[in-house]
């Protein structure tokens, strides 16, 4: 089901595996919190916020595997290629660098750059791959992802 087409463009049409493996590499931090987690999280003062921070990460996540336009997911070069890969390399190591330090010192501010990191990635993903409704929801989750860490917060 997947084709690469090196020349004038890269493409995969409609499951995008690369961002399987994105994905799954980077839901690994959130099912460790939430499983340490469960009963203690400031996340259930704010139901209806962090219900639509999940969602739209869920939303983006969705985006990021399955195509939704007629053509495709493209690369217009190579070179955007080989820069989507490079963006996702440095945006997971740095999601796990940030998460490891949020583990040592439990800062509402590490929890900010996770979804700072995780919706330009979606954004800039987006952009390297003309993809329009993954840009549009990776703004739409870091929007609500600044005012679910701004509700919890002000909770604290």
């Amino acid at each position: 089901m997947n084709t690469i087409i090196v020349g004038e463009s890269v493409s995969w049409n409609f499951i995008n595996t690369i961002n399987l493996v994105i994905t799954v590499v980077l839901l690994i931090p959130d099912l460790i919190h939430l499983i340490r987690n469960k009963k203690k999280g400031l996340i259930a003062k704010i139901p209806p916020i962090s219900l639509a921070v999940c969602l739209m990460r869920f939303v983006c996540s969705a985006l990021m595997l399955i195509c939704v336009t007629d053509f495709g997911f493209k690369f217009a070069s190579t070179n955007l290629f080989v820069a989507y890969l490079f963006l996702v390399l440095i945006a997971a190591i740095a999601y796990y660098l940030i998460y490891m330090f949020n583990l040592l010192h439990k800062n509402i501010l590490f929890l900010m750059a996770l979804g700072i990191i995780l919706s330009v990635l979606y954004i800039v993903g987006g952009a390297l791959l003309s993809y329009w409704p993954l840009i549009a929801a990776g703004v739409v989750y870091l929007v609500l992802k600044v005012i679910c860490i701004h509700k919890v917060k002000r909770a604290v």
